[in-house]
């Protein structure tokens, strides 16, 4: 079994692939609430076949109301980043969120007694910088209506974020953390079903795009899960900055973004501090 930072690592990267799942479905115009209705169901069927698999029994207890919070706000958060990037690039919008590293850093700090050596503060301070640097780079073509609206929707997945996370810490160190991840996708297929009935419905366009994110989604959520369970928070949202690295990118490779020098710095900046967390 891989340890904590690895497992983190691979969550990381599979999230980075996601984002630019996510930009392809904004870019399309395909309604978000069925995407995410079919990513959270095909997750629930990936997760209970898993568990039979393994013979692990469905097992609610003490899980039950974490991962209604999770439902609720896996559906918030994403449906605002879907919503920001249809109106900022994924190089601009994403590193504004990922400011939302600082509250999981502090709050892992003061309440949860958590302790960074002096090679895991560079660290943190590297991707801080990094972060700085994109949020300094403003795009001529981001109007000033859509930036101020991509601000205010970044800022709403800042709070939500952090708030999942440590909802998804708890659901990690539980005894059912797979029945965790159960619930908490059948209550995301939920809210997500119930936002469709009143949105555009279902496509095909939606069903296509929301089942192929699912498989990425389902192996990035599991990995960070089981590295929650086994790792301190506070670094493993460091290393959840490598996801800005897979998408600078693939949106440069497959959304054609540009890929400026600052952005490549952003890169370097996310894999150093990476690798001083394992000094």
């Amino acid at each position: 079994m891989l340890d904590w930072f690895w497992l983190a690592v691979i969550g990381s990267l599979l999230f980075g692939y996601q984002l630019v799942l996510y930009k392809i479905v904004a870019k399309k115009n395909v309604d978000k609430f069925a995407v995410l209705f079919v990513l959270n169901t095909v997750g629930a069927i990936f997760t209970y076949i898993y568990m039979l698999i393994k013979g692990i029994p469905v097992d609610f207890t003490g899980v039950l109301w974490l991962g209604i919070l999770i439902g609720i706000f896996f559906i918030s958060r994403t449906a605002a980043m879907i919503e920001g990037l249809k109106v900022m690039p994924v190089n601009l919008f994403m590193p504004i969120t990922s400011l939302h590293l600082i509250g999981v850093v502090a709050v892992s700090i003061i309440f949860l007694g958590e302790q960074l050596n002096a090679f895991k503060w560079i660290g943190l301070l590297l991707a801080l910088i990094a972060v700085l640097l994109f949020n300094s780079e403003r795009n001529s073509k981001v109007g000033i209506t859509n930036f101020k609206k991509g601000i205010t929707l970044a800022i709403f997945f800042i709070i939500i974020a952090i708030a999942a996370g440590f909802t998804n810490r708890a659901g990690a160190i539980s005894k059912n953390l797979e029945s965790f991840m159960l619930c908490a996708w059948i209550m995301s297929a939920i809210v997500g079903g119930v936002c469709t009935y009143f949105s555009k419905g279902l496509s095909f366009q939606a069903i296509k795009h929301g089942a192929w994110i699912a498989v990425s989604n389902f192996i990035a959520y599991f990995a960070v899960l089981m590295a929650m369970a086994k790792g301190p928070m506070s670094e493993i949202y460091i290393i959840g900055n490598l996801k800005l690295l897979v998408a600078v990118l693939l949106s440069w490779l497959w959304c054609k973004e540009r890929l400026t020098l600052k952005r490549i710095i952003l890169v370097l900046l996310s894999i150093i501090a990476v690798i001083l967390l394992r000094v």
